[in-house]
This record gives C-alpha cells, sequence and structure tokens, in this order.
C-alpha cells in the first residue's frame, strides 16, 4: 500500500522548506586590502557563526531526499565539526559526483571524507569496453568525437583530440553514467584546429563569466593564462564556490584550468551571491551573455540559432541537431543572470533519415547502457520521431533521468514520459 499523493506532497513540501530554513544564510561584505592578504573586515554586515553538525547533516540529507535525480537509500552521512563522511553505496560514478557536490555546497561544511562506494556488477572489460563506446556514438553530442576506450578492470581510459574543454568534459560524462564504470581517466586533448584562441581572448572570457556569475566574488580571484592553459589564484569562501570558478574558466579555447592557489577561506563571505551583480541588465549585454553560454555548451555546438532580447526576455530561433541540444539551449539563455524569460522556436533537424523502428531502437540501447537496473523494464515507443516511454521505476529520479537519456538519441522530437513510479517500502 502507498501513501496518497497529497500526504507525499505535504511531507515533500515540509521538508523542502525546513530545508531552506537552514540553508538561510548571512552576508558579508569585504574589500581586498591589495596586500597579497585575505580582505580585512570592513562592511561586516553579520557575524558568521558555526553551523551545528547536526544541522549540516539534515541540511544534506533533506536536499538528497529532494533531488529528483538522486536516491539516498543506500547512503548514510556522518558529521563532525563541520567535517562531512559520506558512507554507503552509489549505481554509478555520475551519483557518486552528484553526492559529493551537494555535501561540499552545505553551509558549514569545513571539508569532506568520500567512501561511497558502487554497487557491484558483473560485467567483462570488452563487454565494458563495448557499451562506453555504444554510449558515446548513440549521443548525439559525442558520436563525432573519434576517442579510443580502453578498460582494465572497470578503470576507463578515455584518449584522442577534441576541439574544446566542453567536449573534454562532455565525453567523461557520459562514460561516467555507464553501468558497471569504475573510474575514468580521461587523456583526451585539446586541439582546437585552425581556431587557436588568443591567452588575450581566453583570459576576457574567463573574467567575464566571473563578473557576470553571482555565485563567485570576482574581484578576489586573479586569473592568468599562458599559452591556452588558465591558472587561477585567490580566495573562495567555499569548496562549492572553488568548483563553480573551474567551470566558468572552462571557455573554448582554454586546455588546462589549475587552481591549485585558489584557496578557500570561509571567513570571506558567509554567502555567495554578489546582490551587485542581480541588477538590470541591458539587452545588447543580455544577448551577448547568451551568445557565450550557447559557445560554450557543447551540447549546443552545431546550431544555427539567432537571439534577440527584450526589455530582459530572450527570444532563441533556428535550429540544433538534437532534442537534448534544444533543452540546453533553453536551461544556458534561462541562467544568464539577467534574462526574465525565454521564449523559441527552434527546429530539430535531423543529421540522417530515421525510421521511427530505428529511433525507438536507438533510444532503447542507450536505456540498457544506462546504471539503472529499472531501465530494462522501459519501452519505448517512436511515432514521427516522438518518443513514448512506457513500464515502471521504482524512484522519480529514475523516470526523469530515462527521459533524459533518451533526449540525446540523433531523430527524437519529443517525449511523451508516461514511466510510473513505485514508491520504495
Amino acid at each position: 500500500m502507498t501513501a496518497p499523493r497529497p500526504l507525499l506532497r505535504k511531507l515533500f513540501v515540509a521538508k523542502l522548506c525546513l530545508l531552506l530554513l537552514l540553508s538561510g544564510c548571512g552576508h558579508i561584505e569585504r574589500k581586498n586590502d591589495g596586500a597579497g592578504n585575505p580582505p580585512a573586515n570592513a562592511g561586516m554586515k553579520t557575524k558568521a557563526k558555526p553551523i551545528p553538525d547536526d544541522q549540516i547533516k539534515f541540511a544534506i540529507a533533506a536536499r538528497l531526499y529532494v533531488d529528483p535525480y538522486f536516491t539516498p537509500a543506500n547512503v548514510t552521512l556522518e558529521v563532525k565539526n563541520g567535517i562531512v563522511t559520506l558512507l554507503g553505496t552509489v549505481k554509478d560514478l555520475r551519483s557518486k559526483a552528484r553526492a559529493f557536490r551537494f555535501a561540499v555546497s552545505a553551509r558549514g561544511v569545513r571539508g569532506l571524507i568520500d567512501q561511497l562506494k558502487l554497487s557491484p556488477v558483473n560485467i567483462s572489460d570488452e563487454d565494458l569496453t563495448t557499451d562506453v563506446k555504444n554510449a558515446l556514438l548513440l549521443d548525439a553530442a559525442t558520436h563525432k568525437l573519434n576517442l579510443d576506450v580502453k578498460v582494465t578492470a572497470g578503470a576507463v581510459v578515455l584518449s584522442g583530440l577534441v576541439k574544446s574543454w566542453a567536449q573534454k568534459s562532455l565525453a567523461e560524462w557520459v562514460t561516467r553514467g555507464v553501468h558497471g564504470v569504475l573510474e575514468v581517466r580521461n587523456d583526451t586533448m585539446i586541439d582546437p584546429g585552425k581556431a587557436v584562441r588568443s591567452d588575450s581572448d581566453i583570459l576576457n572570457d574567463v573574467l567575464g563569466n566571473f563578473r557576470k556569475n553571482p555565485m563567485v566574488r570576482d574581484e578576489l580571484i586573479t586569473a592568468f593564462v599562458k599559452d591556452g592553459a588558465v591558472k587561477l589564484s585567490g580566495w573562495v569562501a567555499s569548496i562549492a564556490e572553488k568548483t563553480m570558478a573551474l567551470q566558468l574558466a572552462q571557455v573554448r579555447g582554454a586546455k588546462t584550468v589549475v587552481a591549485d592557489e585558489l584557496v578557500v577561506e570561509t571567513s570571506i563571505i558567509n554567502g555567495m551571491r554578489s546582490p551587485n551583480k542581480l541588477k538590470i541588465r541591458p539587452d545588447r549585454e543580455l544577448q551577448i551573455a547568451v551568445g557565450d553560454a550557447l559557445s560554450y555548451d557543447a551540447r549546443v555546438e552545431e546550431r544555427v540559432i539567432s537571439i534577440e532580447a527584450r526589455k530582459g526576455t530572450i527570444k532563441l530561433e533556428g535550429s540544433v541537431e538534437n532534442l537534448k541540444a534544444k533543452r540546453a539551449a533553453l536551461a544556458d539563455a534561462q541562467n544568464v543572470i539577467g534574462v526574465t524569460a525565454v521564449t523559441e522556436t527552434l527546429k530539430i533537424r535531423s543529421l540522417e533519415p530515421k525510421s521511427d523502428a530505428k529511433i525507438a531502437s536507438d533510444a532503447h540501447r542507450l536505456l540498457q547502457l544506462n546504471s539503472s537496473d529499472d531501465f530494462r523494464a522501459v519501452s519505448v515507443k517512436s511515432h514521427n520521431g516522438n518518443l513514448t516511454l512506457s513500464g515502471a521505476v521504482r524512484y522519480p529520479y529514475e523516470k526523469l533521468l530515462a527521459e533524459d537519456v533518451v533526449s540525446r538519441v540523433d531523430g527524437v522530437a519529443g517525449v511523451q514520459n508516461s514511466i510510473r513510479v513505485k514508491i520504495p517500502p
């Protein structure tokens, strides 16, 4: 017997409200003293206080509980003096990374011990090599990459040439989602070809990303670029902010990004958002920012998109290669600071004509390569490129994950997700 849906909603809302209460934060403004030291206490509005371990633990657990792409059923937490220990098992490397991000981004966390293990899988290295290659081939964003895949005892090594840091990261992300992969070493090399960017152009993009994003304090971070290698130094308020800075520095043309000298100093800021970055931005600035976001996203690399901005509303017109690229373009535009709404008339152009049987077959194959055992019970039908997913899975995140997986298949124009969710006992 399952709980009534209204009751589940109430439990969900109650936990979410508690999480929001726990995640409220004070704000400290500080100025760099210009002498190479962390900023002084000038402008402090509220004094940062240590957060009790039980509140940190509940905040992380609640975040895992409400996340639709993750099930915390086999994950436990221990917190002592702000040091978080993650214990238990997860199905794949993506889930492991997701739990890690949730933990390090919680307020009050001083450090993290990751003891999560992957569920054992009985698969040969030869079969796993085939599965990884098929996953890269079936994903419309990585199918053009000519990469070598080698597997030893479940550890995957990717090698070959890619055009950008985004492509390198995307290939690794796809590989981490394959069932049975225990470790990924990404030895792919970035070769931008003829379109080599100057160090100054790369630096301007990195600094521009820092200025636009309210999650980092750009005035505390210094960037240096030489021969395409980006080096970051300075101070950040948390591991999460450092991770965000690393991601923002992965611009087109950057060969490597290191942040060994970017120091986490929790006393700098007790709150991440910068109010001065949330002001209304001119339409021309928004248009450029959206264009930059699309150009850095490997998922929408093959695109013909025009961008219009009017009073904070972005309009996207043109075409993309697949449904995943369309959704990614919308998300990229929505995530630009200052954008209030996004409309689109984007069309999906298939790489090659495919029958509905072929589209359904490719989608089903990609589902089977994923780490969820429940996907074996999911059926796929296609009509004019529009997929219908049916069957049952145990958790809500698996339903959403199945839709995300099939949206990356070439030829898919839409997805009707009719998968049922079983409420676990």
